[in-house]
């Protein structure tokens, strides 16, 4: 356990030192103007420097020991993070840059994953799927308008090094008990959710922008149609994680329709996408979570929740360009569908509390109170490194609820997405004097792609 502590402090203290260093230097002007002329320390520079660590890190791995190989990986992959900082704040970013960072980031990765599938700590299959779909995404950038990495590609790259850190500390730290914990043992899950950002990443460079909305939403009704199968299979955790999934899809379909606009029956695809996910998925997980104690009562609770979720839905679209900016009026569908939802898991040896906390959230729906777009008004809000370290955060705690599908060992997740949607019901009501005007503010992370 005292190495586990050691190596994961110098990796901190690494990212906390570059960190203090880069935004020092960023922050003055004398910096700024003596980056502009050392050239090693241009983003290029540094993304060709980065290039060959990748083997170096295996060599390192085998002739002299995995410890230093790991804090020598972790070491250059801290420097993504800083010529994007440096692009940026010291105007350096070039066209070049926008294809040359992430190709230095796969060059870094891809021998790395594939010693590990070698030594056979990560699935062949799916190191080579990933593999082929990251290396197209790279060569499509040839043929491309968009070459820099999209949110996707971003939240793809966060993920592989958190897998190749887990890994590394697997095989370094073996008396600590963390490391032998499930979520350690099934590091494939955690690589197959790799894929799937790798894969949306490249879709998302390929494919008008006109689609970017639909195929969000599309992805969004796929979770609810699983999610409406696999509650009535008996797994209710699953069932809600993919619903819980789905509404990240529905959050950055509206972004999405925002900026590239949709297709002419786009709001109507949403609205079908979320009464499935967020009404009759989230409905029969009511049902079947407490028919056992109140078997007609459920059935009338469930049927009236998910109601208020499609009637909710039609306000909605009734209602549009009434309100404010960023206002809605009763609670969100995808929030009452977590509230509900994680209520159904977290009290399901309590029925009648599972009951309690739909039919609240069936009210909180239609009722006239005026709520923020968490996406508008709460997330617009946030650094883009703060939302793509909460996404990575959240993606990890999702694959740890998939891996222990049992009700005691899944308690964290539930609790944690019931004690954040019901900050979100009470903090996110609006007080402000309607007919006050707001401000539309658009941050750094919307000007980005996808």
């Amino acid at each position: 356990m005292n190495k586990l502590f050691i190596l994961i402090s110098i990796v901190l203290g690494l990212f906390a030192i570059e960190r203090l260093i880069i935004l020092k230097l960023t922050s003055s002007v004398k910096g700024r103007e003596w980056i502009k002329k050392t050239w090693w320390m241009h983003p290029n520079s540094l993304c060709i420097m980065r290039i060959p660590n990748g083997f170096i890190t295996i060599l390192l791995w085998y002739k002299v020991n995995p410890t230093f190989a790991s804090l020598w990986f972790s070491l250059f992959m801290i420097t993504d993070l800083t010529d994007g900082t440096i692009a940026r704040k010291c105007d350096l970013g070039t066209p070049k840059g926008e294809w040359l960072d992430p190709l230095s980031d796969k060059f870094m990765y891809l021998p790395v994953l594939a010693m590990f599938a070698w030594q056979g700590y990560l699935s062949v299959t799916l190191v080579v799927i990933f593999s082929i779909i990251d290396i197209i995404g790279q060569f499509s950038r040839l043929i491309v308008k968009k070459k820099a990495a999209n949110s996707f590609g971003k939240a793809k790259t966060t993920m592989v090094c958190v897998v190749l850190i887990m890994i590394g500390l697997k095989v370094t730290c073996t008396e600590a008990w963390i490391v032998h914990s499930a979520l350690f043992n099934r590091i494939d899950y955690l690589f197959c959710s790799c894929c799937i950002l790798a894969f949306l990443s490249f879709y998302c460079k390929i494919v008008p922008d006109i689609w970017y909305a639909n195929s969000l939403t599309f992805l969004n009704f796929s979770c609810g149609i699983a999610a409406l199968k696999i509650a009535w299979s008996g797994n209710l955790i699953l069932a809600f994680v993919l619903v819980f999934i789905g509404q990240f899809f529905d959050l950055l379909d509206g972004r999405a329709a925002r900026k590239y606009g949709s297709t002419k029956h786009g709001g109507l695809f949403d609205d079908i996408a979320d009464g499935i996910s967020f009404g009759f998925a989230i409905g029969s997980i009511i049902f079947l979570s407490s028919r056992a104690v109140h078997l007609n009562l459920s059935l009338v609770i469930s049927i009236l929740y998910t109601f208020c979720v499609i009637y909710r839905l039609y306000r909605f679209l009734k209602n549009s360009g009434k309100l404010p900016y960023g206002i809605f009026e009763g609670l969100p569908s995808p929030a009452g569908a977590m509230l509900a939802g994680s209520s159904a898991i977290l009290f399901m040896k309590i029925p009648s509390m599972v009951l309690f906390f739909a039919f609240l959230s069936s009210i909180l729906m239609i009722s006239r109170i005026k709520y923020k777009h968490f996406g508008l008004k709460i997330w617009s809000l946030m650094h883009v490194k703060a939302k793509l370290s909460i996404f990575v955060i959240i993606l990890i705690y999702i694959n740890f609820s998939v891996i222990q599908k049992s009700y005691t060992k899944s308690f964290a997740f539930t609790l944690f997405c019931f004690a954040a949607i019901s900050i979100y019901s009470i903090l996110a009501i609006n007080r402000t004097i309607e007919g006050d005007s707001e401000a539309v503010t658009i941050d750094d992370d919307e000007q980005e792609d996808i």
